[in-house]
């Protein structure tokens, strides 16, 4: 590893509050965080399909997520193709799920108490809430073709006034942000079993952030950019490495 490489991502601190976004203030993360998101996004998650490395499997989780939340108010999100799946069974739930599990896991104690008693109460909540979004949807649809009974009535309102989910907008942001110092605490890419992985070439974040090698020298003229002359008295010729 390039030493200016490794120094890079020594100076990298730790993202904090002040880099989280925050749904209130209309604020996205910081230029920071953003970007280092971004570049973790850009060299660990495939075009199609899931991530080997659990570190690749976060930002898309948390981005996939995002994604159904702005584009569909999470409407594929309820909703399941038997009546017996549970949320682990659905695309989008086992990306919660995922995510959810990994942050309370705590690897390396890369969160906060604070961060981790935070994921542990949405991951407590966040199952019954889903049952209850789908019941809900359920007696919606059914009001369009039928009438609802009394008891029918009562027990939709009183699923419209829980919450269907978390604060969405919340969790995304904290998410995005710890996700980011697991990814610093925990360099090393890693399967979901713990095992060393390389992701699209990549073994460990840090090799993300190292700047690219000096390219070798050219054969012919050893970097020197001029070929020496093969007869006395002739001067020396520009290697074609430098036209």
């Amino acid at each position: 590893m390039h030493a200016a490489g490794l120094e890079q991502v020594r100076k990298m601190k730790k993202f904090d509050l002040t880099d989280e976004g925050n749904s209130e203030q209309n604020r996205l993360g910081s230029e920071r965080l953003q970007a280092f998101t971004k570049a973790l996004w850009d060299a660990l998650v495939p075009g199609n399909g899931s991530c080997a490395s659990v570190q690749g499997e976060l930002i898309r989780a948390n981005e996939r997520l995002q994604s159904e939340y702005f584009r569909n108010g999470m409407g594929n999100y309820f909703g399941r193709d038997e009546p017996d799946e549970t949320l682990a069974d659905t695309f989008y739930g086992e990306l919660v799920l995922f995510m959810l599990d990994t942050m309370i896991a705590n690897r390396n104690q890369a969160l906060s108490d604070d961060d981790v008693a935070y994921f542990t109460e949405v991951r407590r909540d966040i199952e019954p809430q889903w049952l209850r979004g789908l019941r809900s949807d359920e007696l919606f649809y059914k009001a369009e073709e039928e009438e609802l009974t009394d008891a029918e009535k009562e027990e939709l309102a009183q699923l419209d006034e829980q919450p269907r989910g978390p604060n969405w907008e919340d969790l995304f942001n904290r998410a995005e942000r710890c996700i980011a110092n697991w990814c610093l605490t925990n360099t090393a890419l890693i399967d979901r079993e713990g095992k060393p992985v390389t992701e699209g070439g990549v073994s460990d974040v840090i090799h993300i952030f190292e700047p690219p090698p000096p390219p070798p020298p050219c054969p012919l003229c050893s970097g020197k950019g001029w070929i020496a002359p093969t007869k006395a008295g002739d001067f020396p010729s520009m290697c074609s490495c430098k036209k």
